[in-house]
């Protein structure tokens, strides 16, 4: 029996080599496909052509139109990409950046704060009535001038008044498609003249196309106005200052002395405007 036993041995030293030279050919292999991979790159920086940036609290936008994604962060720097490996800074990182993306919903609660006037979109003496005009007015923080955006679930959105306990909206008078039409607030019924598109600009503010229109159409203060108590009506869209809007957080953010002078809100993707106040 021991004989046989030894006999067996120079077999399985042999058999063992041929199992350990198999094994080390199959760890190569999987070493070369590997350093090909994302992976493989990720591990080893110094042989890749991965970039990388250095985003705060980062949230990533993917845009279908353009196939790229986009990444924001909080202390106002924001970046591309097309494969999530190699990453390129968009704009000038900072207060001044002016390349922007627009966020997957707009919905919140916000100011809303006319580009060419600097001031807000109010409801005429903060009245809850059916009818009451809606106007352009000085930052005063109430209720009058806080709006609730919501989405229809089909790309339209509509606002809400604060004044109202948010059961009210605004709207094209008579859903009229025609220019010179203005804007009142009525009981909340989901109708084409209580919805809007919202566009979002380059500069960061927005648009706020009316359905009444056929999205051809857009708040717009009149004759472009600077003055407290001008009405907000419809007309044709253009990219007037008087036609642009921009969101401004409720709650907190809209205090017209601390954005007054500071282009934060501008620096960011809407959904993170907020953020840039925390950095004062």
């Amino acid at each position: 029996m021991m004989k046989g036993d030894h006999s067996i041995m120079p077999y399985m030293y042999k058999l063992w080599n041929k199992l350990g030279v198999i094994m080390l050919v199959m760890m190569l292999v999987i070493i070369s496909v590997g350093s090909g991979s994302a992976l493989g790159a990720a591990s080893s920086s110094t042989t890749s052509n991965t970039t990388r940036v250095s985003v705060h609290d980062p949230s990533i936008y993917y845009d279908s139109a353009t196939n790229r994604y986009y990444i924001y962060g909080s202390h106002l720097a924001q970046a591309s990409s097309t494969d999530l490996r190699n990453w390129s800074y968009e704009g000038t990182q900072g207060y001044t950046n002016s390349s922007l993306y627009a966020p997957s919903t707009f919905e919140g609660y916000y100011y809303l704060k006319n580009k060419n006037s600097g001031l807000y979109l109010d409801v005429a003496n903060g009245s809850a009535a059916d009818g009451t005009s809606i106007r352009q007015w000085t930052y005063n923080g109430s209720d009058a001038q806080k709006f609730r955006i919501m989405n229809n679930g089909n790309g339209d959105y509509y606002l809400l008044t604060g004044n109202s306990a948010y059961n009210s909206a605004i709207g094209v008078n008579g859903g009229s498609g025609t220019d010179g039409a203005l804007v009142s607030q009525s009981g909340y019924v989901g109708g084409n003249s209580q919805l809007f598109r919202v566009q979002q600009n380059a500069d960061g503010s927005v648009a706020l196309l009316t359905k009444a229109s056929g999205y051809t159409g857009a708040l717009d203060v009149a004759n472009g106005s600077t003055t407290a108590g001008t009405d907000v009506q419809q007309w044709n869209y253009w990219g007037g200052e008087m036609q642009k809007w921009e969101l401004i957080k409720a709650g907190g953010t809209g205090n017209a002395s601390r954005s007054s002078g500071n282009n934060l809100t501008s620096a960011l993707a809407v959904p993170y405007a907020w953020a840039g106040y925390n950095d004062q």
